[in-house]
């Protein structure tokens, strides 16, 4: 079932966004973020496809757009001897564009984890979760590289919640 369903996500990312209609409006990007809060050596590797919506306007006249994130992530610790942990969310996002080529980014959503989710010293407390980030990007003609501050949380759904904070690197190709 697991297998099935990663290779469905990664079959998706690489497919639909060269059908027409997506064509010239979304990106497909790389990310890396590291845990920093009570010293734990837990690291994401993020690949997802970031979808523009056609919702635009103008704010105090800078450009502001919106858009819809599927991301598939592996989530590791270094001291764990478990299997890494799957991370597949979607996330809405608005993005606020400062002299078309600074774009900052506040994001809000949900997701689902496959595998463990309790690590050494540090428990998440179940497979449901809440994602939100807050970032900005350099994007340069078809090619964009940004940082963004990643929280996911369970919102207390569990009984524990151990959130995960990170800081982490981005690059995306446009088409």
């Amino acid at each position: 079932m697991t297998r099935s369903l990663l290779l469905s996500l990664f079959t998706a990312l690489f497919i639909l966004p060269v059908h027409p209609v997506f064509a010239g409006s979304d990106s497909i990007g790389f990310s890396y973020g590291k845990n920093f809060y009570n010293d734990n050596n837990i690291e994401q590797y993020a690949l997802g496809w970031n979808h523009e919506l056609p919702w635009l306007t103008t704010v105090y006249g800078y450009r502001l757009t919106s858009s819809v994130e599927m991301e598939g992530a592996l989530i590791d610790e270094d001291e764990s001897e478990e299997d890494p942990t799957w991370r597949f969310s979607v996330m809405p996002q608005a993005h606020l564009w400062l002299d078309n080529i600074f774009r900052l980014t506040a994001g809000f959503g949900a997701g689902v984890m496959a595998g463990e989710t309790e690590f050494i010293d540090h428990d998440l407390g179940g497979p449901f979760f809440f994602n939100a980030k807050l970032g900005v990007e350099v994007v340069l003609q078809q090619f964009s590289i940004g940082y963004y501050y990643y929280h996911q949380s369970n919102a207390g759904i569990y009984e524990h919640n151990a959130s995960l904070n990170m800081n982490c690197i981005a690059a995306a190709f446009h088409f």
